[in-house]
């Protein structure tokens, strides 16, 4: 069965630097960093093309020989970070980190092409606040709610 990936677009601000992305998840309040090679196979995540073709792809672009566990390594991440519409049904690797692979095929021509994502939980902006609210909603500094301050004079 050949399964098209999907990448999700709903909610997300992405951001490319220098062949990585940073891609912030509204909906889940995370952001992520895709390396260049998950990068790579995130924006070929388009509905239509199937996980061989994406392999082959990847094979012929980076002279890699593995390019399905390279492909399927990082589609897991992907999926494990909610940024793929639909749950795919990928074969097993044989090592979580590197997917079972070759030592040649992690480090090509001196290039890294193992794909990584790294996420941060992004904090709401009522989380941020630098003091701690005493529940009266004029903050913790003895302020009145409406940008003054209370003063306490000692005669």
């Amino acid at each position: 069965m050949q399964q098209q990936p999907l990448a999700r677009t709903d909610r997300l601000i992405t951001e490319e630097l220098s062949g990585e992305c940073v891609v912030y998840d509204g909906l889940r309040k995370k952001a992520h960093t895709l390396n260049s090679s998950l990068t790579w196979i995130w924006r070929r995540c388009d509905g239509q093309s199937s996980v061989e073709e994406m392999a082959a792809a990847f094979d012929r672009e980076f002279d890699s020989d593995e390019g399905m566990k390279i492909v399927a390594s990082g589609l897991k991440q992907l999926a494990a970070c909610g940024l793929l519409e639909h749950d795919l049904h990928l074969p097993e690797t044989s090592s979580a980190s590197t997917g079972g692979l070759s030592r040649r095929s992690v480090v090509t021509a001196g290039s890294v092409l193992l794909p990584a994502v790294m996420s941060i939980t992004v904090p709401t902006p009522s989380a941020a606040k630098s003091k701690p609210d005493n529940g009266n909603g004029k903050g913790g500094d003895g302020g009145n709610g409406n940008g003054h301050h209370k003063h306490r004079h000692d005669d």
